[in-house]
C-alpha cells in the first residue's frame, strides 16, 4: 500500500534563484483507524525536520524523493507563523491540510522533464537530481539522513578515535 504524501510550503512558486526562505516540509499521511463510522483518524510522520529550497543539496535531495515516489504530493502553502508551529510540534498537520492548495506549479512540475511534464520546471537539475535519486534507490529516504549525502553520493560516517 502506497502512502500518501502532503508538502507545506511557505511560498507558492518555488524558485531556486529566488532571495529569501522557502521552507518546505513533506509529511507521510496514515490511516491509522476510525472514529465512529465516518471520522478517519490519520497519523502524521514528518520526513525530516524541513528543507529549504534555496539551498541546493536538500532542494535535490527532495526532487530525488519525491521523483522516486511517483505519486502526486499536494502542495500546501501555509504562513511562516505556521510552519514554525509545524516544526515546533504546536500545530498538527491536519490543520495545515486546511489551507491553499498549490496545483501551479506542483511538486512533481520540479522532478520531471518537459517531455513527461508541460508544467517542468528547474530542469536544469534534472541530471543531478538522478545522482540522488540513485542514491535513494540505494537506501530508502526513511532511513537516508541529509548528513548521508554529499555531492549526490552516500558517504560512510567517520568515527573518532
Amino acid at each position: 500500500m502506497i502512502l500518501p504524501v502532503r508538502a507545506f510550503t511557505t511560498d507558492k512558486h518555488l524558485d531556486y534563484r529566488k532571495w529569501g526562505s522557502q521552507r518546505l516540509e513533506l509529511v507521510l499521511v496514515e490511516r491509522a483507524g476510525w472514529l465512529g463510522d465516518d471520522e478517519e483518524i490519520e497519523r502524521y510522520r514528518p520526513f525530516s525536520d524541513g528543507w529549504e529550497w534555496g539551498y541546493e543539496r536538500t532542494r535535490l535531495e527532495l526532487k530525488a524523493i519525491v521523483a522516486n515516489y511517483g505519486h502526486p504530493v499536494p502542495l500546501f502553502q501555509v504562513s511562516r507563523k505556521a510552519m514554525d508551529a509545524l516544526y515546533s510540534g504546536e500545530i498538527f498537520p491536519r490543520a495545515l491540510l486546511q489551507g491553499p492548495l498549490c496545483t501551479d506549479p506542483s511538486l512533481e512540475d520540479y522532478c520531471m522533464p518537459v517531455s513527461q511534464n508541460r508544467q517542468a520546471r528547474e530542469t536544469e537539475e534534472l541530471e543531478e537530481v538522478a545522482v540522488y535519486r540513485k542514491a535513494i534507490d540505494a537506501e530508502p529516504p526513511s532511513l537516508l539522513s541529509r548528513s548521508q549525502l554529499q555531492n549526490g553520493k552516500r558517504t560512510e560516517e567517520v568515527k573518532s578515535g
